[in-house]
């Protein structure tokens, strides 16, 4: 048996998890790692990791973006070239040929909350990429 330092814990006084949804909002992000994945349809997904920065409540906080570039879906790839570019754009990129291109360079990210669904927990997603 071990007594707890400070004295009892309660579950209540627990911080919130770091996996918990940020709110709705735009918020000052840059992709801080990417890569191109195969989804389990047979396409490719590029993934983009973005990291909150200069909030005094998210800094630091990850958000993930992923983009079907390839998929038998036309209109998954139709959003996934529109996010692409918007993020191209906003980073000051007319031509992109490699996402490490986009690394680095603070964008205006305006973050929605996709809720709960076929068993998976809310979660951030991105609907638009703005220039900072």
């Amino acid at each position: 048996m071990a007594l707890l330092p400070g004295g009892s814990f309660r579950t209540e006084d627990a911080p919130a998890s770091t996996f918990d949804p940020i709110p709705e909002g735009d918020y000052v992000v840059i992709v801080k790692d990417s890569e191109v994945k195969d989804t389990k349809s047979g396409g490719e997904m590029l993934v983009l990791k973005l990291e909150v920065q200069d909030d005094e409540n998210y800094s630091g906080r990850f958000i993930w973006d992923n983009l079907n570039l390839v998929n038998a879906n036309e209109k998954a790839v139709e959003i996934a070239q529109r996010q692409l570019a918007g993020i191209a754009s906003a980073c000051g990129i007319e031509e992109l040929e490699d996402s490490q291109e986009l690394h680095g360079i603070p964008v205006i990210a305006r973050i929605k909350i996709t809720p709960e669904q076929n068993g998976y927990d809310p979660s951030n997603a991105v609907r638009k990429y703005l220039e900072a």
